[in-house]
């Protein structure tokens, strides 16, 4: 036990003599916590306004929907984050439909005007029910499938593929909804 309390205490004092230089890179990584969710959320965000509205989207475009919706896609963000989580504790495969449903809670968001609540439940009630009838099964293998190609590409390549396989697999999922994918009462994605 002393052996232990003195590592700890030859610890301190040695982060005590250079405490500024690792909270400098702390607060450096610090609005990566902020901006990486960010950015890759709006990698799915950006091909479902694209095929909604079937036109090239500028960055205007974007942050006008960003503006106007922020508070939803916030609010659902963390809905959907903290389903996921307690998915996940409630044995994974909670978290694995809920997880998987993601781009259909996206779409809520972009399609209607519906709440952030209202949007987060109905599009994994929407999956989960389609698991159910087999109507999102061939959505749920196709995302499956893209997830384990991007992780192969971004593996092979020491993540520098990740840039390019996230967006690129986004436009896959939203274009299989939007050819393949109809609610019982109106294609989730408008022509």
């Amino acid at each position: 036990m002393a052996v232990l309390n003195l590592n700890f205490n030859r610890s301190w004092s040695d982060y005590k003599k250079h405490w500024t230089l690792p909270l400098l890179f702390v607060f450096l990584t610090f609005p990566a916590v902020f901006t990486t969710p960010i950015a890759l959320v709006m990698c799915y965000y950006i091909p479902c306004l694209y095929y909604k509205n079937n036109k090239v989207l500028s960055f205007s475009d974007v942050t006008q929907f960003v503006i106007k919706n922020f508070k939803r896609i916030f609010i659902a963000g963390i809905l959907h984050m903290l389903a996921t989580s307690i998915g996940f504790l409630l044995c994974g495969i909670p978290g694995i439909v809920v997880s998987l449903s993601t781009p259909i809670v996206i779409l809520k968001i972009v399609s209607t005007d519906k709440g952030a609540i209202d949007c987060v439940k109905e599009g994994i009630l929407e999956f989960w029910n389609g698991l159910i009838s087999g109507s999102t099964r061939t959505f749920a293998l196709v995302q499956i499938i893209l997830l384990s190609l991007m992780t192969i590409v971004s593996t092979i390549t020491c993540g520098i593929g990740t840039l390019v396989a996230v967006p690129y697999t986004s436009f896959c999922l939203y274009n299989f909804l939007k050819n393949n994918y109809q609610e019982k009462s109106a294609p989730l994605l408008e022509s």
